[in-house]
């Protein structure tokens, strides 16, 4: 079972619900959020799954002033949402998985923003895969993100994102610096029918670097 703990910086009381090991956030509480010993993801979002929800929100869930350090060998290290998710003014931090280091929207319903937060030093843990270190859009999740920074996050492929079939990810005023995969894609990787658009957005010192002694295992898309 997927269990979570979370507390809040300016106090010492709880931020979350806990119930059934999964962590609910309130819309606007500030809060630094870890994982526990057991290092699994901290909050799952379902939209079938009451334990999972917002209190008041239905079946969104709202960060704000939050800062997450976890880690997960499964996907999402920090977050996994079926539903609405939307984040703010919050910092994910060296948390980790097999794929989406930090968050993982899946399918449709999980529309997602993001505006005025901080990805850094987020990484995938699977061998095979590893899509993703900050976050991967899985099977037609819309994600939008604004004034975001995505710094020294690292992936086998999409070193910052990973966005998969049918997902969308748009960007404004977002920075993307120093982020790397092993395989494609140093800072976002784009598979076969989704959809990226960037707009403001400034892409710095991100690569796509393997190598096996002096040849280059990289498939490319230092960037992109």
């Amino acid at each position: 079972r997927e269990s979570s703990t979370a507390s809040s910086a300016a106090r010492a009381v709880p931020f979350t619900r806990r119930t059934t090991g999964l962590a609910t956030a309130a819309p606007t509480e500030p809060a630094v959020l870890m994982a526990d010993s057991t290092r699994a993801r901290i909050v799952q979002v379902s939209p079938t799954w009451p334990a999972a929800r917002s209190p008041g929100r239905g079946d969104s869930l709202y960060l704000a002033a939050a800062s997450t350090s976890a880690a997960a060998s499964f996907s999402g290290g920090a977050i996994v949402s079926y539903g609405p998710l939307n984040i703010a003014n919050s910092e994910f931090d060296s948390n980790k998985a097999g794929n989406g280091g930090a968050v993982y929207p899946r399918f449709p319903p999980a529309i997602t923003n993001i505006t005025g937060c901080n990805f850094h030093d987020n990484a995938t843990t699977n061998a095979t895969d590893g899509w993703g270190g900050a976050m991967l859009l899985w099977d037609g999740a819309p994600v939008n993100v604004e004034n975001t920074t995505f710094a020294n996050n690292n992936a086998r492929s999409g070193g910052a994102a990973y966005v998969f079939s049918n997902a969308s990810l748009t960007t404004n005023a977002v920075t993307l610096q120093g982020n790397n995969a092993v395989l494609a894609g140093g800072a976002i990787y784009v598979a076969g029918a989704a959809t990226l658009q960037l707009h403001s957005t400034q892409l710095h010192a991100n690569a796509a670097t393997a190598t096996s002694g002096p040849v280059s295992m990289s498939f490319g898309g230092g960037a992109i």
